[in-house]
């Protein structure tokens, strides 16, 4: 009887629909019967999902035997794709044949069917994914690839469309809608930014020569000309040029300009870290900082760099990256900002430090008081004498609940700094005498600064350190804490039982700022700034004071 009724489905439509309408009872004949044949259709997805998973691996093997080369001239994706798509519209035509009367049921086929493109498509990217790397080293091949992926989504599109579209039950719709927007979207950007990164030690070479030829640059003129700027920027440029025509020749449109922005966005994190901002560690370790300041005229080579850069990969008629991607780009407005900074005299850097890093100081409070090392009470005056300038007064009462391995003598004394623009004429460090063998130690000791008058009172800090003396080595640090002048300017003078933590957290801008510094450590004002915001507790005094 079922091989009756399959053969009546493949007659004419107009025939089977009006046998239907004629005989009400044997439309209900065939609800139950597709009904009782609803295990074996599971049966055949089932099989189905291992063959077209074998298909995949097949497709590919045989792409990869033939060099990934490209279907035809006007069509730039491998065989791989067409074969897995022809099985995948094989597999739909016989279960559109089947013509489920049953919308429930059908709606179960469908999401079966969703199921297993899923599937399919998503080892397709997997297996590409473990071999990108090294097959990306050859342009050719990694464009074929992106554009394989490429097509996969169109191809998505269409047979979507075929199947019902937005008309399919939710669950087809949801399979369907979560592969091409989520898990198709994100391996392109993958392969993108992987295949862009594949140029990523010869593009770091070309920046290195860039900044060779940028260091060496006399500091003549107020501006830089086209002919030094193009110089400078030659290796680089180069490098693009040679690499994109390789790409370009193959590469289809949509693939290629998201391959631009990864490189974009490759070349300005070269440029950031080998040239503009100069390497500052995380933990600030003043051993491994890079020493760089740029002058106006480099500057000015590096903003004209950029304007090039950005027309490059424009294009020459507007064929690669949309002005308003430049516009909206975070790393090229970080670059810039950066490089502004690099015109500030070091007083202005020194406010603009103090300015970034206020609810830094905030954060750094907080979680100071989560896990301490100890504490510090000082009494904090802020007075005008009537002179024009400012003075401030700190008298540091005492320290306690002192975190410290108790090994040998313990001599911790208080070390209290005054950080801020405009200070090299005035005095801006005090310590207090000597407590022996106490965690809790008093001191009650008071101690004048001079803030002069050139700045508000609210762009200066104090920076508190406690320390353990050593006669025969370099003091150690127990804790730090800062506390901002602002609090006292409206108060005038105020108590504060102020937390110490290991070291300070300083925000991204911050470091950069501290860098650009670094390279200015010939003023003796700015080089004591940089060391003491480097201050930090050591890491080996952590785990004895913990046991």
């Amino acid at each position: 009887f079922l091989l009756h009724v399959f053969s009546c489905r493949q007659q004419s439509r107009s025939g089977y629909t009006l046998s239907v309408s004629v005989d009400a009872a044997l439309c209900l004949s065939f609800n139950l019967l597709f009904s009782m044949f609803r295990p074996f259709v599971l049966r055949w997805f089932a099989e189905n999902d291992q063959l077209q998973a074998e298909y995949v691996v097949g497709a590919l093997q045989s792409d990869r035997d033939s060099g990934f080369k490209p279907t035809s001239q006007y069509h730039r994706y491998s065989p791989s794709v067409v074969d897995v798509f022809c099985s995948l519209t094989e597999m739909y035509k016989i279960l559109n044949n089947l013509e489920c009367p049953d919308p429930e049921l059908l709606d179960l086929y469908m999401a079966q069917f969703a199921g297993i493109i899923a599937g399919v498509l998503t080892r397709y990217t997997d297996i590409v994914k473990r071999q990108f790397v090294a097959l990306c080293q050859n342009n050719r091949r990694g464009a074929v690839l992106l554009n394989n992926v490429v097509e996969i989504r169109e191809l998505l599109k269409k047979l979507f469309l075929n199947m019902g579209g937005d008309k399919l039950g939710e669950r087809a719709v949801a399979i369907i809608q979560t592969l091409q927007s989520d898990r198709l979207a994100g391996d392109l950007d993958y392969f993108c930014a992987t295949f862009a990164r594949s140029l990523d030690g010869t593009l770091e070479a070309s920046v290195k020569i860039m900044k060779e030829k940028l260091l060496k640059m006399k500091n003549v003129g107020n501006t830089a000309t086209d002919a030094e700027t193009n110089d400078v920027i030659y290796a680089v440029m180069q490098t693009l040029s040679e690499w994109l025509q390789g790409v370009q020749a193959v590469c289809e449109t949509t693939g290629l300009k998201k391959l631009m922005k990864e490189l974009w966005q490759l070349l300005l994190e070269k440029l950031e870290k080998l040239i503009i901002l100069p390497h500052m560690p995380e933990n600030l370790d003043m051993s491994k900082m890079e020493t760089l300041d740029l002058t106006e005229k480099q500057s000015d080579v590096l903003e004209s760099s950029l304007e090039v850069f950005k027309a490059f990969f424009h294009g020459h008629e507007g064929d690669g990256l949309k002005m308003s991607f430049f516009d909206k780009s975070p790393e090229l407005g970080r670059l810039r900002s950066a490089l502004e900074l690099y015109r500030y005299s070091s007083d202005t850097l020194i406010v603009t430090f103090m300015k970034t890093e206020k609810n830094a100081a905030k954060c750094q409070e907080r979680v100071a008081h989560v896990q301490p090392v100890g504490y510090v009470t000082l009494q904090v005056s802020l007075f005008s004498p009537g002179d024009g300038e400012n003075r401030l007064t700190v008298k540091v009462v005492s320290a306690s609940d002192l975190r410290w391995p108790m090994k040998g003598v313990f001599r911790p004394y208080v070390e209290v700094n005054v950080l801020g623009p405009y200070l090299s004429a005035q005095r801006r460090r005090h310590s207090t005498n000597l407590r022996s063998g106490t965690t809790s130690p008093t001191y009650n000791e008071t101690f004048h600064f001079n803030l002069g008058g050139l700045a508000e009172p609210e762009q200066y800090e104090l920076h508190v350190i406690v320390k353990d003396y050593c006669f025969a080595r370099s003091d150690r640090v127990v804790g730090i804490a800062v506390l901002q002048l602002d609090q006292v300017v409206d108060l005038g003078s105020l108590w504060r039982h102020l937390p110490l933590s290991r070291c300070l957290h300083i925000s991204e801008m911050g470091r950069a700022i501290l860098g650009i510094l670094y390279g200015r450590s010939q003023d003796e004002v700015v080089r004591e700034f940089v060391q003491i915001k480097s201050t930090r507790r050591e890491v080996e005094l952590e785990t004895q004071s913990s046991r």
